[in-house]
């Protein structure tokens, strides 16, 4: 399960609507790169990203922000 602030969809709200961007696609790549073990190991850095950090980056590596 992921949480999906509002503030994250209305950001990108554009990005979704001409297709950039693809929610269902993002929330895949999010629980991919999220290690939720690590937490277990005292290793935080990629257990505890947010969705809307995770999103920030998701973004700019395809060389979008938001509109």
């Amino acid at each position: 399960m992921t949480l999906v602030d509002i503030d994250t969809v209305i950001l990108y709200r554009m990005n979704f609507e001409k297709g950039e961007l693809n929610l269902y696609d993002m929330i895949q790549a999010y629980h991919n790169y999220v290690d939720f073990k690590s937490a277990a190991d005292n290793n935080y850095e990629k257990a505890i990203i947010s969705f809307s950090t995770f999103a920030r980056s998701y973004a700019e590596e395809k060389e979008l922000k938001w509109i």
